[in-house]
């Protein structure tokens, strides 16, 4: 019995699959991910529809897993119960890029224009924000893949 090729549908669907099992390996790789209760909490006990709003102005980094949002633990910053103020900075020169996924890959995934660093990790330790938001333009250049 011949294996038969995938179907275009079956082809899409295991490379999306792949995606998000990659973009969640890469949240646990740069300190782990959040359920919309957990980000709630992490930004002062703001409400389900507070976090809703910030999802709809790309004011919250987030990528759909499953049935289910999560959050990269790395843009928040507890102890002032935000995310990172350089991180907005850049999430609005990215708001173009019509996924969520595609805007957490970018700050997620190394980046070559940063020398092999995460955007993430960067912004998180206030680092070369600068570098960051020259790699968020170059980005858009290239269309946001």
């Amino acid at each position: 019995m011949r294996n038969r090729e995938p179907t275009l549908q079956e082809s899409l669907r295991l490379s999306h699959m792949r995606s998000l099992a990659s973009l969640d390996s890469l949240m646990e790789e740069t300190g782990g991910s959040c359920d919309t209760e957990e980000a709630q909490r992490l930004l002062g006990g703001i409400s389900r529809q507070a976090v809703d709003a910030r999802v709809e102005r790309g004011t919250i980094l987030w990528a759909k897993l499953g049935r289910a949002r999560r959050f990269p633990l790395a843009q928040f910053n507890v102890a002032n119960a935000r995310v990172q103020p350089a991180m907005l900075d850049v999430l609005g020169k990215l708001k173009h890029v019509e996924s969520p996924a595609s805007r957490l890959s970018f700050f997620l995934a190394p980046k070559h224009a940063l020398g092999g660093a995460r955007p993430i990790e960067l912004l998180q330790a206030g680092e070369r924000i600068d570098e960051v938001r020259r790699a968020a333009r170059l980005y858009l250049s290239q269309g946001g893949l």
